[in-house]
C-alpha cells in the first residue's frame, strides 16, 4: 500500500492535489491572486507608460529627420576631396555641399499667375531624408521640391512651373539670368518654416557662377571666363630723395583697403623688394588690411596720392617655386613682381615683353637670378598652389636680380599669389589662368540614426569644424529613458517585495492550517521533499493566476488611456508599451521569488512533528 501510494504520488499528481485545495478554497485563492495582480498592475501600467511615452519621443526624434541634421557653424572652404571622405564615413547618411550664402539667394515668379516672392536655394541629392520624409521625392534636373511657406508664398502646387531670377551688375549695367523648374513636391511643415526651393547642386553652383560674372553655357547664361585675378600682400611706395609728405601717408592708408605703413631701411630695399631702384629712392611697404588685395585696391590708393609724385607697385612677399630647366636642372627660386616701367633697371628689353591679364604671351617672361641660369625654351616654373602643382613655361631673359629671386610681370605674380589659396590653372590652348572652384562654403549632413549624432559631431569638432546639432534634444530625451528606469525599478522592486510578502505569509498560513492533512499524508508514504513541493505548487499557481490577471488589467487600462489621449498621439503611436523581455524577466523573477517564499511554508512543514499535528487536527 505504502509503495502504491509512492508510486502514484509524484509531481504531477502533487499538483493536481496544490490545484484542487486551491479550488477548495477558491475564495481565499481569489483574494491572494487579486492581491499580487493589485501590486503588479500598477507596476505594469506605470512601465508600459514609461515605455510607450519614451518610445513616442524616440519615434518622433527618429521620424523627424531634421534631429539626424548637422549644420555648421562657421564658413569656410571644404574641398572636394573632404565631401568624398566623409561620405564613406558608416554613420553618414547624406552630405551636399553649400555655396556662398550670398549667392542662394534668388527672386521666383509663379509662371501661372504671376506672384512673386525671394526664396533660398538650397542643394538636394539622392537620399536626402529631408525631402524623402517628408512627402516628396528627390527633384530631377530642371525640376524643384518647395517648403510648405515657400508654396503659400508663390501659390503653387506640384506640377506648377516657377522661374527662378538672379541678379548681377556689371559695369555699372544690371543683367538678369532666369530659369524655369517644374515643382515636383511640396514638403511638410515639420520640414521647417524657411521659404526654401531645393534643386540639385548643379542649379546652385550655376547661380553662383553667374553671380561671379561668369558664363553658364548650359542655361545660356552670358559671361565671361572664369580668370585669375591678381592678389598681392600690399604695395611698394617709391618716392625720391624728398620722400613722402605725411599728410599723403595718413591718405594712404584711408579708405584704401590699407592700413600699415612701414618705411624701410636702405639696406633692405632690394630684398624686400626684388630688384634695385634708385640710388637715392626712399621705400615705404603699405600693407593691407586683411591677408591680401587686389588691383582695384591700387586704383583707390592712386586716387589718394594723385600729385604726389609716388611710385606705386603692387608687392609680393616670398612665393616659393622652382625652376625646371630645359636640360634637367632644378633649383629652387623665390618669385617677385615688377611692373614694365621698372623693369628697364635691370633688363630693358623685358618691359615690352610683359603679357596683358587677358592675352597672355607663352611663354612667360622671367629675368633668371644670376649669369649661367636657364634662358632657353623649354624651361618652366612650378609653384604649389591649394590645387596642386601649377606649371607654367617661361622664357629667361638675361638679368641679375637679388640671388635666389625670379622676376616676373607684377599681374603673373599676383596670380602665383593667389593660386596658394584658390586652385588655379593653365589653359593650354591660351595660356590664360583659370580658377577652378576651390571647394564649398558649408554642407548639409545627416547621420544614420540619432544615437550617431554625438559621433558625427565629435569628429567634426576633432577637425576644429564647431556644428549645430540636435544632440542637446536626443541627449533629454536618453537621460529621461534612464531616469524613469530607475524609478519604475525602485517602484517595482518595492512593489514586488509587498507581493512576495503576501504570498510568503499566504502559503505559510496554509501550511499551519494544513498540518493535519499534510501529517495524514506523510503516514501514507509521501516524504518530505514531496510534501514540500504542495506549497511550491500552490505559490507557482497563485503567481501565475495573480500575473495573469495584472495583464488583463494592464489591457483594460491601456485601451482606456488611449482612447483618453488619442488626440494628442500620432497615426501607429502607443500611449502605453509593454516590451515582452522585461515583462518576461519580471514574471520568472516572482516565480523565483514564489519558490523561495515556499521555503517558508516547507520549513514549518518538516519542523512539524505528526503526533502533535494530529492530536491537533482530531482535536
Amino acid at each position: 500500500m505504502k509503495s502504491s501510494l509512492h508510486g502514484s504520488l509524484r509531481p504531477l499528481p502533487i499538483l493536481r492535489l496544490a490545484l484542487a485545495d486551491l479550488r477548495d478554497e477558491w475564495l481565499l485563492s481569489l483574494c491572494i491572486a487579486l492581491a499580487i495582480a493589485a501590486v503588479l498592475a500598477p507596476l505594469m501600467i506605470l512601465f508600459g507608460l514609461k515605455s510607450g511615452a519614451v518610445e513616442i519621443l524616440r519615434h518622433r526624434l527618429v521620424e523627424d529627420p531634421r534631429n539626424r541634421e548637422i549644420r555648421p557653424k562657421i564658413t569656410r572652404t571644404f574641398d572636394v576631396s573632404w565631401f568624398q571622405d566623409i561620405r564613406h564615413r558608416p554613420d553618414v547618411a547624406f552630405v551636399t555641399p553649400l555655396t556662398r550664402g550670398i549667392s542662394s539667394t534668388v527672386d521666383a515668379v509663379n509662371g501661372a499667375t504671376g506672384a512673386t516672392g525671394q526664396l533660398d536655394l538650397s542643394p538636394t541629392g539622392r537620399g536626402d531624408a529631408l525631402i524623402t520624409e517628408n512627402g516628396a521625392a528627390i527633384p530631377k534636373e530642371n525640376e524643384c521640391v518647395l517648403t510648405a511657406a515657400a508654396a503659400d508664398e508663390l501659390g503653387v502646387k506640384k506640377g506648377d512651373t516657377v522661374e527662378i531670377r538672379t541678379n548681377r551688375r556689371v559695369q555699372k549695367e544690371f543683367q538678369t539670368a532666369s530659369l524655369k523648374l517644374k515643382v515636383a513636391g511640396i514638403l511638410d511643415l515639420r520640414a521647417g518654416g524657411a521659404k526654401i526651393a531645393y534643386v540639385l547642386l548643379p542649379v546652385v553652383e550655376a547661380v553662383e557662377q553667374y553671380l561671379d560674372g561668369q558664363s553658364v553655357p548650359e542655361y545660356g547664361w552670358t559671361g565671361t571666363r572664369p580668370f585669375a585675378h591678381p592678389e598681392f600682400d600690399g604695395a611698394l611706395l617709391v618716392a625720391g630723395s624728398e620722400g613722402l609728405d605725411p599728410a599723403y601717408e595718413r591718405k594712404a592708408v584711408t579708405n584704401t583697403g590699407f592700413v600699415r605703413l612701414e618705411k624701410l631701411a636702405a639696406s633692405k630695399i632690394e630684398n624686400v623688394v626684388g630688384f634695385k631702384v634708385g640710388d637715392t629712392d626712399q621705400v615705404w611697404l603699405l600693407r593691407p588690411a586683411g591677408s591680401t588685395v587686389r588691383p582695384e585696391n591700387f586704383d583707390a590708393l592712386k586716387e589718394k596720392l594723385r600729385g604726389s609724385g609716388v611710385r606705386i607697385l603692387p608687392w609680393v612677399d616670398t612665393v616659393s617655386v622652382k625652376i625646371f630647366s630645359s636640360d634637367g636642372h632644378v633649383f629652387p627660386a623665390n618669385i617677385k613682381g615688377v611692373p614694365a616701367a621698372d623693369a628697364g633697371n635691370e633688363a630693358a628689353a623685358f618691359a615690352p615683353k610683359i603679357p596683358d591679364a587677358r592675352k597672355p604671351i607663352d611663354p612667360l617672361p622671367v629675368i633668371f637670378p644670376g649669369k649661367g641660369t636657364p634662358a632657353n625654351e623649354g624651361d618652366s616654373i612650378v609653384l604649389t598652389g591649394v590645387g596642386g602643382p601649377l606649371t607654367v613655361p617661361v622664357k629667361g631673359i638675361s638679368g641679375i636680380p637679388a640671388e635666389g629671386t625670379v622676376l616676373v610681370p607684377s599681374d603673373s605674380a599676383g596670380i602665383f599669389r593667389q593660386a596658394l589659396s584658390r586652385q588655379v590653372e593653365r589653359d593650354p590652348t591660351t595660356g590664360e589662368f583659370l580658377v577652378v572652384r576651390r571647394g564649398y562654403s558649408g554642407f548639409r549632413l545627416f547621420a544614420k540614426t540619432i544615437d550617431q549624432v554625438d559621433d558625427l559631431r565629435r569628429f567634426l569638432e576633432s577637425e576644429e569644424i564647431p556644428v549645430f546639432h540636435e544632440g542637446e534634444r536626443i541627449n533629454d530625451v536618453q537621460t529621461l529613458d534612464r531616469q524613469l528606469s530607475r524609478f519604475f525599478w525602485f517602484i517595482a522592486g518595492v512593489g514586488i517585495a509587498g507581493a512576495v510578502a503576501t504570498l510568503a505569509a499566504s502559503l505559510y498560513a496554509s501550511a499551519e492550517r494544513k498540518s493535519y492533512e499534510l501529517a495524514v499524508l506523510r503516514l501514507l508514504g509521501l516524504r518530505r521533499r514531496e510534501i514540500i513541493q504542495f506549497p511550491a505548487w500552490q505559490g507557482v499557481l497563485l503567481t501565475t493566476i495573480g500575473f495573469a490577471m495584472a495583464l488583463g488589467i494592464y489591457a483594460i487600462a491601456s485601451s482606456v488611456l488611449g482612447q483618453v489621449f488619442q488626440d494628442q498621439l500620432h497615426a501607429g503611436e502607443h500611449l502605453t508599451y509593454l516590451p515582452s523581455g522585461p515583462v518576461a524577466a519580471i514574471f520568472f523573477l516572482l516565480l523565483a521569488l514564489a519558490l523561495l517564499s515556499s521555503l517558508l511554508a516547507s520549513l514549518r512543514i518538516m519542523h512539524t512533528d505528526l503526533s502533535e499535528a494530529l492530536r491537533e487536527g482530531s482535536a
